[in-house]
């Protein structure tokens, strides 16, 4: 958005041109670029946003001042690491919203207190397998070490890439998380997948990114991750 100072040949100026909206604040006149809303495309992008308009009504309204500054206490003294393993620095609120939604997709209900501790385990060796088995075309990846307690399987992808285009961080998506009890190692992930990225055009060609880590379930945290570039097998 950027300000604007009228001179004697334009006054005033308020609504669209083009891609830019003219209108005025407390703090003067101002243009800015033209958007329209997004509508949620998928059930995952519903509930993404509905999750999180739950978690900020929560910070607001149901927790007390003295989680909130549990909160201030805890995020000013532990970077949040995402999928990528890079640590990012989170106001409290941001931090409790993190953290919950990361819960909440594992099926775990928001905690009104910051976590003690701040770590996930180690994946280590990644297995992974796409093509057809059955009759039936699965992607699944699985770990070779034993499941830790309380830790389940994160699961970023992206859409079909060309074939030597390395991934960016923008082409990731969440897509699945699953946990010894609930999925098993092998489970199906492409139906995840595909739902994702709809207007991708899939084959069994395709060349894609996977990103996958341990997350422990209790705190949101994630462990360190591993990236697979995934590419169609014929069995």
């Amino acid at each position: 958005m950027a300000a604007v100072r009228f001179g004697g040949l334009v006054a005033e100026a308020r609504g669209v041109c083009g891609d830019v909206v003219y209108s005025r604040n407390r703090a003067g006149a101002f243009a800015r670029s033209r958007y329209e809303w997004t509508q949620p495309g998928s059930e995952w992008a519903v509930m993404a946003r509905n999750r999180m308009y739950s978690l900020g009504y929560s910070w607001t309204h149901t927790l007390q001042e003295q989680h909130r500054a549990a909160w201030e206490a805890w995020a000013a003294v532990h970077l949040v690491t995402n999928v990528f393993g890079h640590g990012v620095r989170l106001c409290g609120a941001a931090a409790y919203a993190q953290v919950n939604f990361r819960r909440g997709v594992c099926g775990v209900g928001p905690r009104d207190w910051p976590p003690e501790s701040w770590v996930a385990a180690d994946l280590g060796e990644v297995t992974w397998f796409n093509g057809y088995d059955m009759g039936v075309w699965k992607t699944w990846v699985g770990a070779t070490c034993e499941w830790p307690e309380f830790t389940g399987f994160y699961i970023y992808g992206t859409a079909p890439l060309g074939p030597v285009r390395r991934p960016y961080r923008t082409d990731f998506r969440l897509i699945q998380w699953y946990r010894t009890g609930f999925f098993l190692p092998g489970e199906n992930i492409r139906p995840y997948l595909v739902d994702r990225f709809r207007d991708a055009a899939w084959s069994l060609t395709s060349r894609f990114g996977l990103l996958v880590c341990w997350i422990n379930v209790e705190t949101g945290a994630l462990g360190v991750p591993r990236l697979l570039m995934v590419t169609g097998e014929i069995t």
